[in-house]
């Protein structure tokens, strides 16, 4: 079950969907740009953040490049890219599940200058 989420999730990014991406979530979700910083809550929020970002960049993509299955909570490597010519730059991201939904995502990327 977490896999398949994962990868919908994945599939949603790479498609610029992100009423797709957001439909993944549960109505009381939040998603975090770690370690503080809250993207969204709810679909309607993750949503809204992802549409900004797809706007800004619309050939990002993602890859996953490695995965810790830990039942409910999906930890994964991905590599993104985000289709302007700058460099792609690797995050972890830790998705916290309940069920089907998606109630936490932790997006953690390395500090400026490492």
């Amino acid at each position: 079950m977490g896999e398949d989420v994962v990868h919908r999730a994945l599939a949603a990014f790479n498609a610029g969907d992100a009423a797709a991406f957001a439909d993944l979530f549960a109505e009381d979700a939040v998603m975090i740009d770690y370690p503080d910083k809250l993207a969204g809550t709810g679909p309607a929020q993750i949503q809204a953040y992802l549409a900004s970002l797809f706007a800004a960049f619309p050939n990002a993509r993602v890859a996953l490049q490695g995965r810790i299955d830990l039942g409910a909570r999906q930890i994964t490597h991905e590599r993104f890219d985000r289709g302007d010519g700058s460099p792609a730059y690797d995050a972890a991201l830790v998705y916290t599940l309940s069920g089907p939904e998606i109630v936490r995502m932790d997006f953690v990327r390395a500090l400026p200058g490492t």
